[in-house]
C-alpha cells in the first residue's frame, strides 16, 4: 500500500515539473519564433524601402516614383502592407493599398540606415514599419524624401497563432509520453521496496 502510494505520489510530482518545464520551453518557442518572425518581416520591409528609394526622385517638389514595388499587396485597399514618400514639403505619394489613408510621420533628418518604428495604419491597426529620410540627386538642397514601409501586426499575430496551433498538440503528445515513461521507470525503480515490503510483511505475519 505504501509502495502503491509512494509510486502514485511520485509520478504526479514528476508529471507536473514535466507540464510545467514544457509549457516554460513552449513559452519561450513561442516568444523567439515571433521574433524571428518580426526580424524577418523588418528585413523585408527593409528591401521594398530600398527599392522605393531607387526608384523615386521628386518631380516639381512631388514625389514620383518610376516603378513601384511588384508587390500585388501594395494595390490592394487595406491589403496590410502600405508605403508612402513625403517630401520636406508635405507633398505625399502613397501605395494604392492606403486609399485615403496617410500613414503619420515626423520630420526627420537624412539616415544612414532605415529605423524600425511602431504606427497606427487604416482603422486603427497597428503597424511595424521601417523609414528613412534621404537626399536624391534630383532633389534641391532643402530637399528630400521621407520613405515609410508598414506591414500589419496582425500577419505576424497570425504566425504566431499558426505556430501555436501546431506547438501545443505536439507538446502535449510529449508531456504524455514523458509521464508515462516516468511512471514506468518509476515502476521499476520502486521495485525492490515492494519486494522488501511485502517481505516485512510476511515476517511480521509469522509466514516466513
Amino acid at each position: 500500500m505504501i509502495g502503491r502510494s509512494l509510486f502514485f505520489r511520485l509520478t504526479i510530482l514528476s508529471g507536473a515539473l514535466i507540464v510545467v518545464a514544457l509549457a516554460l520551453g513552449g513559452a519561450a518557442l513561442t516568444w523567439l519564433f515571433e521574433r524571428e518572425v518580426e526580424r524577418r518581416a523588418v528585413y523585408d520591409l527593409t528591401q521594398h524601402l530600398r527599392t522605393l528609394a531607387a526608384q523615386a526622385r521628386i518631380d516639381g517638389n512631388k514625389p514620383v516614383l518610376d516603378a513601384p514595388p511588384a508587390d500585388p499587396r501594395f494595390n490592394e485597399p487595406y491589403s496590410g502592407l502600405y508605403w508612402q514618400l513625403e517630401t520636406a514639403s508635405g507633398e505625399r505619394l502613397r501605395s494604392r493599398s492606403l486609399w485615403d489613408f496617410s500613414l503619420p510621420t515626423e520630420p526627420a533628418a537624412p539616415m544612414a540606415e532605415a529605423a524600425t518604428v511602431a504606427l497606427r495604419g487604416p482603422a486603427g491597426a497597428e503597424l511595424v514599419g521601417v523609414t528613412r529620410y534621404v537626399l536624391l540627386q534630383s532633389a534641391s538642397a532643402n530637399g528630400g524624401l521621407l520613405i515609410t514601409v508598414a506591414l500589419d501586426r496582425r500577419d505576424i499575430v497570425e504566425a504566431r497563432t499558426s505556430f501555436l496551433r501546431f506547438l501545443v498538440p505536439s507538446l502535449a503528445v510529449l508531456a504524455a509520453l514523458l509521464i508515462a515513461a516516468m511512471a514506468a521507470f518509476l515502476l521499476m525503480a520502486l521495485r525492490p521496496f515492494r519486494v522488501l515490503g511485502a517481505g516485512l510483511k510476511a515476517i511480521h505475519s509469522g509466514a516466513m
